[in-house]
């Protein structure tokens, strides 16, 4: 073959040289090396070339590989010369070479601007250390960051992302440790750990805005109630901004805060304004200036105008307040305003449709956070009804304390009339029996006699009762000076009066609020009931009343107890009403000592009652507390 790429007249190399040993040697060594070295050149770039995927311009590397194996080529063809003479082969290996080289040229020509713009080594030193320093700086911020996130107090920092449809967490602030109560490595590990907390109420709704986050790559917020591992609910707002990562993914970048306390105060707020809103009291807000600035629907209610009626027409505080004050009642009020205090009053106001009514206004400065005056609130009640049965109740209050006057007055002055034909009635039955006492035969008649002692018996009933019923209507009324009593004094004078056959243990009785005359006539009627209803059922056994009292702080109590039969209990309320009497009997009182003792009690707040004594007996208890004294 390669006698057939030789042409006749052509002259091996060799024969140039005389074949010259030292020179042949030394031409075939250094051809064949040049050839090796351009063979295994073009191996090296391959080699780069595959390691090297980010390479541009690869087809350059291709064309310098190819140049290299045609020059390879062309020293091995100066060899073979030696001994065959194959030079058209040369030749076009010498064209193919330079149609390699010249396709480079061009490419790299047109290269000349981008290679114009390439850096120096200096630059790209520079550049380098001004990326390494921009490197650390962004290392710094990160750290600062990161410590930033974790010192919050009430927030987290957070990088979510969707892997597969599954929620991953790429980054947490320790802040949800305190938030949530989770810790970071496990929410880190399962997204379920964290998202779990969320109310159930609210999960669809966080999954229908995350989904449109996803796909519009719009800004995510939500204010979501979680349930931490101990129990208790917080609300955490969410704000995250999403971006695509390198590899496609949607990754929200995003603040987690506990809002739980903000919550709960708009919460409070919310039930404030609802509350002052329904209230039926009519609230009213304005500026310093008189300038409406809030209206409750109570208070267009009461006064028939709207929010836009006082704020279209400009009405004044005045006319807010009362178009009928005088000049000098509402510098009054202005004048207390003023100085920060409040000003109440009920005034006849106008209503919208052109009716009267009387209103309770209460009015009072709010202060801002100077301490200074910064508005005024009004505080509106429709008290028309209320004045009207005020009224009412005042004009029925004086008729009927004009007739209970009438009453007790004629009552009075009755008792006063009965009172003295009662003496006169006694006395003549006293001298009817001594005239009796000196006709022997008219004394041996037993019927004049009996007659005479009921005459005698039923004056004296008559007086008692007529007495009686004086003490009851006075029994309401002061009958002097109400002060501390010592009823140590009063006890003695009764007790002197009791029957030899009764005996009385008393203790030491402290101070009463009550006037002298009232105390002189309670104990006097209670000792009375004790004397005569307090005997015991067994006539050998000696009757005894016992008296005592004690004070506790304003509150003087007394105990007064006899050893008789006691009292039903059906009776223990019962015999406090007036003319109410366990027996009948001609020995019986008239049956108004116990309310005569109700009564002045009563009159002083105080209490009375009547317990049965577990040995027998019954013993009426009263407290009177001191009260105001007059």
């Amino acid at each position: 073959m390669i006698d057939n790429l030789t042409p006749a007249v052509s002259i091996a190399h060799g024969s140039w040289i005389s074949w010259q040993p030292e020179l042949a040697t030394v031409l075939i060594i250094g051809n064949l090396l040049i050839a090796l070295s351009c063979f295994a050149a073009p191996l090296m770039v391959l080699k780069f070339i595959r390691d090297r995927t980010d390479i541009d311009f690869k087809y350059l590397h291709w064309l310098f590989a190819g140049f290299i194996v045609t020059c390879g080529f062309t020293h091995l063809l100066h060899v073979i010369e030696l001994w065959y003479p194959v030079y058209y082969l040369e030749v076009l290996m010498d064209m193919l070479t330079a149609f390699v080289i010249m396709l480079a040229l061009i490419l790299l020509w047109k290269l000349k601007p981008l290679v114009m713009t390439l850096p120096s080594r200096a630059q790209l030193r520079a550049a380098s250390e001004a990326l390494k320093k921009l490197t650390d700086d962004i290392k710094d911020r990160e750290i600062q960051l990161l410590n930033l996130g974790n010192s919050l107090p009430d927030s987290f920092l957070y990088q979510y992302t969707l892997n597969e449809g599954f929620p991953v967490f790429l980054f947490l602030s320790s802040g949800v440790e305190r938030t949530n109560g989770v810790k970071v490595d496990q929410v880190l590990q399962d997204a379920m750990v964290l998202l779990a907390q969320i109310a159930p109420a609210q999960r669809e709704t966080y999954a229908a805005a995350q989904a449109v986050s996803l796909q519009c790559l719009n800004n995510f917020s939500m204010e979501l109630q979680m349930q931490r591992p101990d129990g208790e609910w917080r609300w955490l707002q969410f704000k995250s901004h999403p971006r695509k990562n390198n590899e496609g993914l949607v990754v929200w970048d995003g603040i987690a805060t506990d809002i739980t306390d903000r919550h709960l105060f708009e919460m409070e707020i919310n039930r404030l304004a609802q509350a002052i809103e329904q209230n039926p009291t009519g609230v009213v807000i304005t500026d310093t200036n008189g300038v409406l600035e809030y209206m409750n629907a109570a208070c267009s209610r009461i006064s028939g105008y709207q929010f836009a009626d006082f704020y279209i027409e400009h009405r004044t505080p005045r006319e807010i307040i009362s178009s009928e004050l005088t000049e000098a009642e509402y510098g009054d009020v202005q004048s207390q305003l003023m100085a920060g205090k409040l000003w109440s009053g009920v005034i006849r106001n106008r209503h919208k449709s052109g009716r009267l009514y009387w209103e309770q206004i209460n009015v009072s400065p709010i202060y801002n956070n100077e301490g200074k005056v910064a508005s005024y609130l009004y505080l509106r009640s429709d008290v028309t009804e209320q004045i009207n049965a005020d009224t009412d109740l005042k004009l029925r209050s004086a008729e009927l304390e004009r007739a209970n006057a009438d009453l007790t007055r004629f009552s009075d002055v009755s008792a006063h009339h009965f009172m003295e034909p009662t003496r006169r009635l006694i006395s003549y039955a006293q001298k009817l029996r001594t005239r009796v006492n000196e006709m022997p035969d008219t004394c041996q008649d037993h019927e004049v006699m009996e007659s005479l002692n009921y005459i005698e018996r039923d004056a004296f009933r008559l007086r008692t009762l007529i007495r009686d019923v004086q003490l009851f209507l006075a029994a309401g009324m002061p009958r002097g000076e109400i002060q501390l009593e010592d009823p140590n004094e009063l006890l003695a004078s009764h007790l002197h009066k009791m029957p030899p056959n009764m005996k009385v243990e008393m203790t030491t009785l402290p101070q009463v609020m009550l006037d002298r005359a009232r105390l002189n006539d309670l104990f006097g009627v209670l000792l009375d009931n004790a004397l005569k209803h307090g005997q015991p059922a067994d006539p050998d056994v000696l009757p005894v009343i016992c008296i005592s009292g004690e004070r506790e702080g304003a509150l003087s109590r007394f105990r007064i107890s006899d050893n008789g039969c006691g009292i039903p209990s059906e009776y223990l309320e019962r015999v406090f009403e007036i003319f109410e009497r366990l027996s009948h009997g001609s020995d019986g009182g008239a049956g108004i000592g116990l309310s005569i003792a109700r009564r002045i009690v009563e009159s002083r707040h105080g209490k009375i009652w009547i317990e049965n004594l577990p040995a027998g007996g019954a013993m009426v208890v009263f407290e009177l507390p001191d009260g105001v004294a007059s």
